[in-house]
């Protein structure tokens, strides 16, 4: 019935009753009361489409099918070398983890109960615990199952899971490939966006001092500045769906652009290293990678999330650093591509929202839908004037072509 952020070191956590989002739109995800929806009037529960029949053949070839938690086997072989050489201790729990963990926990509980008195704390640590799940399954499906991933009660290390959203990713990767991959669009699997009629709710959690409240306040005016997207202030906690800001840790860092980035992440935004065509863009370092950390780096699943058509950005908000979970951290994880020495000091940057990160958030909630998933890698492969599949792609990939009325 809300979501809730908290911000935990430099990082933001939003728990809800929807399901986050992980796509770089939703297509197309989660927390527990988390993401795509994430805010909004109430939130607008999408129902799963059926996938539109007929998409021509060439379209049906052109799509890469990125599995959710696939590895190939030299970057799997590279990750588990630093747990057999001893590196990194992948068998045991970082203590940075377990105390994340407990913060979570003592936050959310705390939380819970002025939401419902009945709230127990065997409820809490079940739904962490799912997490973990999530995150061990993750890996196994990867050819890693002798690591122990971080139990931080987190998942991509900013994403609180709902219970949903965890069954959901569980239900993927144990398919791992079993059923036959069809064309299937969800415009809000395992998530949902928020209503694109009313103004999104939110509120502040007495954990928030006022220059933490103006520092929030600020973001979403910024998102509001660029896009068609309005929030409305709650002073009290609203009964509809609605965000719920919260700080776990005085030791906080709070600015505009952590703000940004996981208000987006409640919009239904995910990380952009995420993206099915991230390695044409960026060089995994998985010699530097903390196995355990896997999940901050595994592909999303192309046939649950879209990227509407919006290309590749280094500039996103959405982006990871250069530096995220590495073993020795003087040395990158990723590295871009293009313009190396450029785009290392560009990625991550949580300064302000990108072009594209605006071309993303008005695409997703200013204009008509889409009808397939996989709308936004046919757009990139520029496939929506083509004489053969056109027309199709006028009818299905509305959104994404740039075809709406």
């Amino acid at each position: 019935m809300k979501i809730l952020f908290f911000l935990y070191s430099s990082v933001v956590f939003v728990t809800s009753q929807f399901p986050i989002d992980f796509g770089f739109g939703p297509p197309p995800g989660a927390f527990d009361g988390l993401p795509p929806p994430w805010w909004g009037r109430r939130h607008h529960h999408h129902h799963v489409r059926q996938a539109p029949r007929g998409p021509p053949a060439a379209l049906i070839i052109a799509v890469r099918d990125a599995k959710f938690g696939h590895l190939d086997e030299r970057s799997k072989r590279t990750l588990i070398s630093s747990c057999s050489s001893g590196r990194v201790s992948c068998r045991n729990q970082p203590q940075t983890a377990v105390s994340k963990r407990a913060l979570i926990f003592d936050r959310e509980f705390n939380i819970q109960r002025k939401f419902s008195s009945s709230s127990q704390p065997t409820e809490i640590q079940r739904k962490l615990d799912k997490v973990f799940e999530v995150k061990k399954q993750l890996l196994v499906s990867s050819g890693m199952n002798t690591v122990s991933p971080a139990n931080d009660g987190s998942f991509e290390d900013d994403v609180l899971l709902t219970d949903l959203q965890s069954n959901s990713l569980l239900n993927s990767l144990r398919q791992n490939g079993r059923k036959k991959r069809s064309i299937m669009f969800q415009e809000g699997f395992p998530s949902q966006t928020w209503s694109k009629d009313r103004a999104i709710p939110y509120a502040f959690d007495v954990s928030l001092t006022p220059a933490n409240q103006a520092i929030v306040k600020r973001a979403l005016f910024e998102i509001e500045s660029k896009t068609c997207i309005r929030f409305h202030y709650y002073s009290r906690r609203p009964s509809m769906n609605h965000i719920y800001y919260v700080k776990i840790s005085s030791s906080s860092l709070w600015f505009t652009g952590v703000v940004i980035h996981e208000t987006l992440h409640a919009l239904g935004v995910i990380h952009q290293h995420l993206r099915s065509d991230r390695d044409e863009f960026v060089r995994m370092e998985w010699a530097n990678v903390n196995p355990q950390y896997y999940d901050h780096f595994a592909i999303a699943d192309s046939k649950m999330f879209s990227t509407y058509g919006v290309p590749y950005d280094y500039y996103s908000i959405m982006h990871y650093n250069a530096f995220a979970a590495a073993i020795n951290p003087s040395k990158p994880t990723m590295t871009p591509l293009t313009q190396t020495a450029r785009f290392l000091k560009v990625i991550g940057q949580r300064k302000q929202l990108s072009d594209r990160d605006v071309e993303l958030l008005n695409t997703l909630y200013c204009t008509c839908i889409d009808k397939n998933v996989y709308c936004g890698i046919w757009t990139l492969k520029k496939f929506c004037n083509s004489r053969s599949n056109g027309i199709w792609l006028r009818q299905n990939c509305q959104k994404s072509c740039g075809f709406c009325k």
